[in-house]
């Protein structure tokens, strides 16, 4: 009798285990296909996110000239007299975006071309005050650093800033850079920086800036203008920006 309970007992174990085996490769099969079917979600929203983008990088402005020229009077601009094409960035220095752009693609952009003499970077401020409190702030840092001739070195720093860009943080990089305290102070405190921000955001509005960062790419002109040929939204990578420049 027991050994009778004994093989019934062992059947039943055999039997559960194998349905267990079979339980497990079920799952195992249903994981592979929702992961199939997320991984070809993911390739639609790809694709949707990439179609915007590529409409954003066209060579014409909706409701506007095909190719719209740009007063870079006012920006701050790096590059020789000499370029022949132009990249006007409007940025805000607490976007996220911004910051990627000039620490992963700005400094590829500096050495391929600006510092051989084939691109101008021009940069303007455009805080996004309802998103962004200090973005501002930050931005008459950089103008008040442009009047001591480091506007450049400050506009690295506060992208690569971590936490807030309130007065007190952005005093305290000013004295990091050695810039004379009290005229840094005289002017954070002045109309001036604020002046030249509200220009800025002025001409990028004039243009149908909404975001940062905008990028626009196109032919340097006489008097300091740029004839856009390609407006680019986001954080674009280095290689597109050099794929836009090479066409030209």
């Amino acid at each position: 009798m027991r050994r009778f309970l004994a093989l019934g007992l062992g059947g039943s174990i055999l039997s559960a285990l194998v349905f267990l085996r079979a339980e497990q490769v079920r799952v195992k099969d249903e994981v592979a296909a929702i992961r199939e079917r997320q991984e070809a979600a993911s390739l639609i929203i790809e694709d949707m996110a990439r179609k915007p983008a590529a409409l954003a990088a066209t060579s014409t402005l909706e409701g506007q000239e095909p190719h719209p020229v740009v007063s870079l009077e006012g920006a701050l601009v790096i590059g020789s007299a000499g370029a022949r094409v132009g990249i006007l960035e409007f940025g805000d220095y607490e976007c996220p975006y911004c910051a990627r752009l000039a620490e992963e693609s700005l400094p590829r952009l500096k050495a391929e071309y600006v510092s051989k003499g084939l691109v101008k970077y021009a940069f303007m401020n455009f805080p996004l005050e309802s998103i962004h409190p200090y973005a501002r702030e930050a931005a008459e840092a950089a103008l008040c650093a442009d009047e001591q001739g480091k506007f450049w070195n400050m506009h690295e720093r506060l992208f690569t800033a971590r936490g807030r860009l309130d007065k007190v943080a952005v005093a305290v990089m000013a004295e990091e850079m050695t810039l004379d305290p009290s005229r840094f102070r005289e002017c954070v405190s002045s109309t001036r920086p604020s002046e030249r921000v509200r220009m800025h955001q002025s001409v990028g509005r004039a243009h149908s800036v909404q975001s940062t960062p905008t990028t626009l790419v196109g032919f340097l002109g006489p008097q300091l203008t740029l004839k856009v040929v390609y407006r680019l939204s986001g954080a674009r990578p280095f290689d597109e920006l050099r794929a836009r420049i090479e066409q030209m």
